[in-house]
């Protein structure tokens, strides 16, 4: 898988670094913006913010990692729906971090970037 991120960075961004994640939210953001549409970046985010908002309440166990791991599965749908490289690449990246979430901080810490990328997407002129 090739996606935005390096391996590395992956991590530090679900570890908590908030500058990172800043950081690569607005490359990612600006990559996407005129090749990828934003209701397909919000397919994903709508679901995951269902979670989060679960997670705020304090449920947070296997059942929201389960339904969180099958966004993988649609976020392959929608890269091949869309053909476009850079939704791949989305597609890769999200789908690495998912697999990596077993914790309700390593959870947060994917909704910012994904809500760090929808608004610089915008931002930068995403449709």
């Amino acid at each position: 898988m090739n996606g935005f991120l390096k391996p590395e960075e992956i991590d530090e961004i679900l570890n908590g670094n908030s500058a990172l994640l800043v950081e690569k939210a607005e490359c990612v953001g600006k990559a996407i913006a005129k090749p990828v549409s934003s209701s397909q970046v919000r397919a994903i985010f709508g679901t995951i913010k269902k979670l989060q908002m679960s997670a705020q309440k304090g449920e947070f166990g296997e059942k929201q990692i389960g339904t969180l791991t099958l966004l993988i599965p649609k976020l392959y749908y929608a890269a091949k729906r869309s053909g476009k490289k850079e939704m791949e690449k989305l597609r890769d990246d999200l789908s690495t971090m998912i697999r990596k979430v077993k914790d309700k901080e390593r959870f947060i810490c994917l909704c910012n970037y994904l809500e760090a990328i929808l608004a610089y997407h915008k931002a930068f002129g995403g449709k």
